[in-house]
């Protein structure tokens, strides 16, 4: 498993009504495409048969199964494209320590957010590049904020010492989660946010490390040139 979908009980926060969809047989409807869902939690299947559709806000979206558009019905803000640069949202988390603290306290810094939990492999896998990054530009006004999804948050403190992490990391236990605000799907998930609190770039799912960082570099060298 290269990633971990957020659970049904945990995701569904704000349970929507289905958009209008039906199920393939239309002759508007093609019999294959990408499913919208496998694609947004990084599963690169391809064109696959087409088992239902929805319609939401104009656009169609296919699925590889049932389970796939129910997905989508429950929360599909989070599978719809974003446009960017866009303001991010309001939301609070709690450090370590206990303290609630609102995101919009990293205004004026280059935020690359982090959502991840203890139980995700990838996210465990991509900490030691997350250091790198965030101690080399972290003088140029750069940080790297992580924001754990864990249910289970007595493990996130052993996480973060094992993995010596330099960056801060934050637990995400509000009544209203950061991960349902900035529409996450599944993690790993990362939105780099500037100095204004606009999202400039984000990457969901499978995501590539190496791509995560080019962009933060181009990014911090155009910020340290006009500096």
């Amino acid at each position: 498993m290269r990633l971990r979908v957020l659970g049904i009980g945990l995701l569904l926060v704000c349970l929507c009504a289905a958009p209008p969809g039906a199920w393939a047989g239309s002759d508007d409807i093609p019999k294959k495409a990408v499913c919208r869902t496998c694609e947004m939690r990084g599963a690169c299947h391809g064109a696959e048969d087409v088992v239902a559709w929805r319609e939401y806000e104009g656009t169609h979206y296919y699925f590889c199964s049932k389970d796939c558009a129910k997905a989508f019905d429950g929360f599909p803000e989070a599978y719809v494209p974003q446009a960017l640069p866009r303001s991010a949202p309001a939301a609070t988390v709690t450090q370590l320590s206990g303290e609630t603290m609102k995101l919009e306290k990293l205004r004026g810094q280059v935020v690359l957010l982090d959502f991840w939990a203890t139980w995700c492999a990838p996210c465990l896998k991509a900490m030691p590049s997350l250091n790198e990054l965030h101690t080399r530009w972290h003088e140029q006004g750069f940080t790297v904020f992580g924001v754990s999804i864990d249910e289970k948050t007595e493990d996130v403190p052993k996480t973060v010492e094992k993995k010596k992490l330099r960056y801060p990391v934050a637990l995400d236990t509000h009544a209203t989660p950061a991960w349902h605000t900035f529409r996450v799907a599944a993690i790993p998930a990362m939105f780099l946010i500037d100095r204004d609190g606009q999202i400039v770039a984000e990457w969901r799912g499978d995501i590539d490390i190496d791509a995560v960082e080019r962009t933060v570099q181009q990014h911090m060298s155009k910020k340290s040139s006009a500096d």
